[in-house]
């Protein structure tokens, strides 16, 4: 088992994002916001504004990750 000892926090970004966007863009939002270093190793919370698909971005000490969920049903909770 591979051990985690640093606290991860979350922040979720205010506004709807457009899912098309990949790492540049998700990374633009993120650096241009005051006080946030996408390179922290926080992860980055966005969702759409239908509320059925997320992105998270994350630096993981190698580089970026995206991860993307879809729901078929319902709706994330408004962050």
């Amino acid at each position: 088992m591979i051990g985690y000892t640093r606290a991860a926090r979350v922040w979720a970004w205010p506004e709807p994002v457009d899912m098309r966007a990949g790492f540049d863009r998700l990374f633009g939002l993120v650096a241009s916001a005051e006080g946030f270093d996408p390179m922290s190793g926080d992860y980055y919370l966005f969702v759409n504004a239908r509320r059925n698909r997320a992105k998270v971005l994350l630096y993981d000490g190698t580089g970026l990750c995206i991860y993307h969920k879809r729901l078929e049903r319902g709706r994330f909770a408004t962050p």
